[in-house]
């Protein structure tokens, strides 16, 4: 067989082993339903109940946001959370030129995953985050927290425990000084995802205290392990009607604090348990309040629902119209610039004069995205945009 024939089938191999294996998302905990059951884990969770029953929506639209809108890096980080190509929204390597810590550990993230070299390209940037003084750069080489990055793409580079312990060692100094946020993500890093025991216990009042504060992301990604792999790991029978309940309150808990995961989850509903709970006409407010906060998963979910709608009822002009706005809002969110869902749209055979006029209604999608608030989710030790895809 030639080289030319043995290229392509080896590149559709790894594809399908990629696809096969390990599609947990990035963070989560590892192999977690093999260790407990559900209800041990919700068990756990149960001081969040209360805090969850007494929720309300938080007029701090940032509340669970670690970057806001006064961080130098806002900009570049909202661009590559949108999944915008590099140098299109977002470019961090300014910042690595010029030795910025925390830039440099971004430029490393942006890169990461890009190729299936991109670990070799990404390794010499966060060592170099972290010795400028970036400690969370050193956990990016722990396959307990990062295990598909360092599966695929960081490799050898990784469980360099050395490396690892100097990063605790800085961030413990952090710590030492009261700031909440390394006291947490230096617990955060302590917990060894692949049980649950003793160890997730000792995190456990942390997780909660975190929580409280809203920091979401290790609750983000319980949530996930049960939700996006129960067909793969748990039996149905072992989820009950009760269980899925706690678990939309605590998704309705981080919903009323803006944060986007949670929208997506109860958007997207993937094993059909939120919506007979939440109701139809609470997971449309969620996903206009997600659109607001220009959600890419959000966009995309108030398009196909509008699109679907669109497509029953071909001669309505204005259910058109407005599918062929929410796919430009979309396409912004997604960084695509409106050639992604709009250009199919109206590719699709739509009435000529809606097309033609979609420049005027571009304009009014891009006031809707001026008038928008987009968040940012992300942070140093949830880096990957990854890791939940909204």
């Amino acid at each position: 067989m030639s080289y030319k024939k043995i290229v392509p089938l080896l590149i559709v191999a790894l594809v399908l082993v990629f696809i096969f294996t390990d599609r947990r998302p990035e963070g989560a905990p590892t192999n977690m339903s093999f260790q407990y059951s559900v209800e041990e884990v919700l068990a756990d969770l149960e001081p969040l109940q209360e805090l969850a029953r007494n929720s309300k929506p938080n007029p701090d639209i940032y509340a669970s946001c670690y970057y806001k809108p006064d961080h130098y890096l806002y900009k570049g980080l909202l661009g590559m959370q949108g999944y915008h190509s590099k140098g299109k929204g977002f470019d961090f390597t300014p910042y690595a030129e010029k030795d910025d810590p925390e830039g440099t550990f971004w430029e490393a993230e942006a890169i990461l995953g890009t190729n299936i070299f991109s670990g070799g390209q990404s390794y010499p940037l966060f060592l170099k985050s972290m010795e400028l003084g970036f400690p969370y750069a050193a956990f990016r080489f722990n396959s307990e927290i990062y295990h598909s990055d360092c599966k695929w793409y960081l490799g050898s580079y990784c469980d360099d425990k050395e490396l690892v312990a100097r990063g605790k060692q800085m961030l413990k100094k952090l710590a030492d000084t009261g700031d909440f946020n390394t006291q947490y993500y230096l617990a955060s890093a302590d917990w060894d995802r692949k049980t649950h025991d003793e160890n997730f216990r000792a995190f456990l009042p942390m997780l909660i205290e975190g929580v409280k504060r809203h920091k979401y992301n290790d609750l983000m990604s319980i949530i996930l392990e049960i939700d996006r792999y129960a067909d793969k790991f748990i039996d149905e029978d072992d989820i009950t009607d009760e269980h899925k309940r706690k678990i939309v309150n605590l998704l309705l808990l981080m919903v009323d604090n803006n944060y986007l995961p949670a929208m997506g989850c109860l958007i997207a509903d993937e094993n059909g348990w939120y919506l007979p709970i939440i109701g139809q006409e609470k997971r449309q407010e969620i996903l206009e309040k997600s659109s607001r906060f220009l959600s890419r998963h959000g966009t995309q979910f108030s398009y196909s629902d509008s699109e679907k709608k669109a497509m029953e009822d071909k001669t309505n002009k204005e259910l058109a119209i407005k599918a062929l706005k929410l796919a430009m809002i979309s396409d912004y969110a997604s960084g695509k610039n409106y050639t992604g869902w709009a250009l199919g749209f109206m590719e699709e055979g739509y009435m000529a004069d809606v097309r033609s006029e979609k420049d005027k209604i571009r304009k009014e999608a891009d006031e809707f995205i001026k008038n928008a608030t987009p968040l940012i989710w992300i942070d140093p030790m949830y880096p990957a945009s990854d890791q939940v895809p909204w």
